[in-house]
């Protein structure tokens, strides 16, 4: 794969760089192309672990794709081999084993509730998504919305925007 990178872009990127070397970073590259491969992979890294820190990065950019699989975590990069774990969001969600009955296998019981948990929050993250808007977190205008939105970001662990009641203005 080959990347085009406008020129002024790469511009920017080399003075960076040139930055990192004469006076160091927390992250320092070398070359360009090791700070673009670095990007990269936490981009990547931010598709597949929605709580991780590159998360952020997406959501900022935007790339977060608007479905429940996109909210979920995957331990290796690239689709889903194994079906089960590449099954749709929106399927019914059967109670753990143990949820009646006592269960005999202990790691049986903690994965589907693991499972019950991803679920749940990529529900909340795929409400967010649909229904956080300036209108719907003004508490004057619409107060049901902006009380429900503000529940979804306290789960979430998300800050409220600070501007949310003057954001519709």
């Amino acid at each position: 794969m080959q990347v085009t990178v406008d020129r002024e872009v790469l511009n920017e990127l080399q003075y960076l760089v040139a930055l990192h070397r004469k006076h160091g970073a927390a992250n320092p590259f070398n070359t360009v192309e090791d700070l673009v491969a670095y990007v990269l992979a936490c981009v990547a890294d931010g598709a597949r672990r929605p709580g991780a820190w590159e998360r952020s990065m997406l959501e900022s950019m935007g790339l977060v794709a608007h479905c429940g699989e996109h909210e979920r975590y995957r331990a290796r990069y690239g689709d889903p081999a194994d079906p089960e774990e590449a099954s749709p969001m929106h399927e019914a969600v059967a109670a753990p084993c143990c949820a009646a009955t006592e269960c005999d296998d202990a790691a049986t019981a903690f994965f589907e509730i693991l499972e019950l948990l991803s679920r749940a929050v990529a529900a909340l993250h795929s409400v967010r998504c649909a229904f956080d808007t300036p209108e719907s977190r003004d508490a004057s205008r619409r107060p049901r919305e902006a009380a429900a939105l503000q529940q979804v970001y306290r789960v979430l662990g998300k800050p409220w925007p600070a501007n949310a009641s003057r954001a519709a203005e």
